[in-house]
C-alpha cells in the first residue's frame, strides 16, 4: 500500500436489533413466538397484549393454566397490559409470575 492512502477493509455493516416475544412449554420443549413488524421503536404493550392473547387461546384449547414469568419492563407493566393481565378473564387462563427488580447473580 503506498503511504498516505486509507486502507479499505469490507465490513458486513451495522448491526439491527430485532424485537420478539417468545414461550416455551418447559415440559414438552414446544414454542411459540411472535416477531412484530415494526418499522422503528422495538416493541410496545399492544404487541405484547396480542402476543399473551395469543397464549390465552392456546390455554383455552388445552384447558391448562399458563405461567408467565414478566420482568419489570415497560411494556409488562403499562396501564394497559396491567389492564388486560387483571381482567378476570384473562387470570382465568394466565398467572403472572413477576420476577425480582434487582437479582444479582
Amino acid at each position: 500500500m503506498r503511504r498516505g492512502k486509507q486502507l479499505m477493509v469490507p465490513s458486513p455493516g451495522q448491526n439491527s436489533k430485532v424485537a420478539a416475544f417468545g414461550a416455551i412449554n418447559y415440559s414438552t420443549g414446544q414454542h411459540r413466538s411472535l416477531v412484530p413488524r415494526v418499522a422503528k421503536g422495538g416493541k410496545n404493550s399492544t404487541q405484547f397484549i396480542l402476543f399473551a392473547g395469543g397464549l390465552v387461546v392456546h390455554a383455552r384449547k388445552t384447558r391448562k393454566r399458563i405461567i408467565l414469568a414478566l420482568d419489570n419492563g415497560p411494556i409488562h407493566t403499562s396501564r394497559k397490559t396491567m389492564a388486560f393481565l387483571n381482567h378476570p378473564e384473562i387470570r382465568k387462563h394466565i398467572r403472572v409470575l413477576w420476577l425480582p427488580k434487582y437479582a444479582p447473580i
